[in-house]
């Protein structure tokens, strides 16, 4: 397996390691207390086309992938997992199927791994998402986007989930 990033700034993550925390949990295994099961919260200041744009394709994992490449975390996985405070993904370079570890996240609730969407190679790596977690929950389809992958076959986009579909899936439609 490809070695992960580290946060260049040199900051500990919040469990004080400077290990990668890839492999230690599930996002699916994260609820918030707010939600049941399966169901997505409504935010008001968040409309259902702004949580679910229709020009992405997502993963059952709670990843989103633009036709470019670009992929990053839902928001329904971000309003899950709480404040986002610490992330790493695989350098720029390294291969990766469908369905591998990306990378991983730390947030106030868990330690979960990023599953990618598709298969490809890294292309770049948000570096301000790196310095900054926070923008997966401030921005997920915007600033908060994670990396962008140079795609091995596009038309493995179309074996995704539409975000009606994925909209069905989260809040039990």
């Amino acid at each position: 397996m490809n070695t992960v990033a580290r946060l260049r700034s040199g900051k500990r993550s919040p469990s004080g390691t400077r290990k990668p925390i890839a492999g230690q949990s599930r996002l699916a295994s994260v609820s918030r207390g707010r939600a049941a099961p399966g169901k997505a919260t409504e935010r008001e200041d968040a409309p259902e086309d702004s949580r679910f744009p229709a020009d992405l394709r997502y993963h059952r994992e709670h990843m989103w992938v633009r036709e470019d490449g670009t992929v990053g975390l839902t928001f329904y996985a971000q309003e899950q997992l709480g404040e986002i405070v610490f992330l790493e993904v695989r350098d720029p370079g390294s291969r990766i199927r469908a369905g591998e570890v990306l990378g991983s996240l730390e947030s106030i609730k868990a330690v979960s791994d990023l599953h990618s969407p598709v298969c490809g190679t890294v292309a770049e790596v948000n570096g301000k998402a790196l310095e900054a977690p926070e923008l997966l929950n401030l921005d997920p389809y915007g600033a908060g986007w994670i990396a962008r992958l140079e795609l091995q076959d596009p038309a493995e986009l179309e074996g995704l989930l539409s975000a009606a579909e994925y909209r069905d899936l989260v809040c039990g439609g």
